[in-house]
């Protein structure tokens, strides 16, 4: 009897040893985890870099603004349009010996147009077109087989078109066949792309395009303006105009005014029936800016 209490009792001694020894494993398994959880690359909830009260989803990082598209139509297809007191006047470039240039004039804002191209004076390719006075208008254009660039002005509202150096000497224009080099009084420059377009130019400001952007020449530095998708220019005093697509808020083209080549533009308006999917051109003047696109010419009051 003796004997089997002893045998019972050293089986309970083991079975509690064990039970000792199977709860300290469990407590050093748990202390080892924590300090497994703890560690830089899996913070602890409350840790160091750990999220603190309740989890929020990341908020989705916002989609950046696309800079519209903008493709130059080809040179020939260039417009150029200008308003004196009485009326409007425009012109396409055509390109010598291939496309022949149109001159027109409107004194009815634009719903109808007399054709007053000089094809007498043997005109290929047009260059320029400004206001000469407050009722006549001068071009550069290049003239017979030759294509010579020679100035042209008009004080018969069209009719007739004389030759005249004063009207080419101090022009600036982009070269008949260069767009990359600008002619100007003196030395010529070279524009800010191989493929410039819209050359604008009064005084001292010129303003010219390259694939939908605005540039400035202030000195001999070219800055691009703060303008994205820039269909075309116009200049009013010393301002820049510039018709610009994808605006959000207009549908068609909007126009912005720049007071030289620092900062953004200030907004004037929206033309929204004009289309940006062919060549534009723009009149600006102190009282409002012209817009022709497509067929149309839409008037945008300042």
């Amino acid at each position: 009897m003796a004997q089997t209490g002893v045998r019972a009792m050293t089986r309970r001694s083991w079975a509690i040893v064990g039970l000792i020894v199977l709860a300290v494993l469990v407590v050093l398994l748990s202390a080892f985890a924590l300090l497994r959880d703890d560690t830089p690359d899996n913070p602890a909830p409350g840790g160091p870099g750990g999220p603190v009260g309740t989890p929020t989803t990341p908020s989705a990082t916002p989609a950046p603004t696309p800079t519209p598209t903008v493709t130059p139509a080809a040179r020939a297809d260039q417009r150029f349009i200008i308003a004196t007191t009485d009326a409007l006047w425009r012109a396409t470039a055509g390109s010598c010996g291939t496309v022949e240039p149109l001159v027109q004039r409107s004194i009815d804002s634009g719903k109808t147009w007399k054709d007053i191209t000089p094809r007498y004076r043997g005109i290929a390719q047009v260059a320029s077109l400004d206001p000469l006075g407050k009722d006549g208008a001068e071009m550069v254009a290049a003239l017979g087989a030759d294509c010579t660039p020679t100035g042209l002005r008009s004080f018969t509202a069209g009719k007739y078109w004389e030759p005249n150096s004063k009207s080419l000497d101090p022009a600036r224009y982009l070269a008949l066949d260069d767009a990359a080099k600008i002619v100007s009084p003196g030395d010529d420059f070279a524009a800010p792309c191989p493929d410039a377009r819209g050359l604008r130019a009064a005084g001292s400001v010129i303003t010219v395009l390259c694939d939908g952007d605005a540039y400035v020449r202030s000195g001999d530095t070219w800055t691009k303006l703060d303008a994205p998708g820039a269909v075309a220019l116009g200049i009013s005093g010393t301002d820049i105009v510039v018709a610009q697509s994808g605006v959000t808020g207009c549908d068609g083209v909007a126009i912005a005014l720049f007071s030289g080549s620092d900062g953004t533009g200030t907004s004037i308006g929206c033309a929204s029936r004009a289309s940006t999917t062919g060549p534009v051109a723009i009149a600006a003047s102190t009282s409002a800016t012209y817009v022709w696109s497509g067929d149309a010419v839409t008037r945008v009051a300042r």
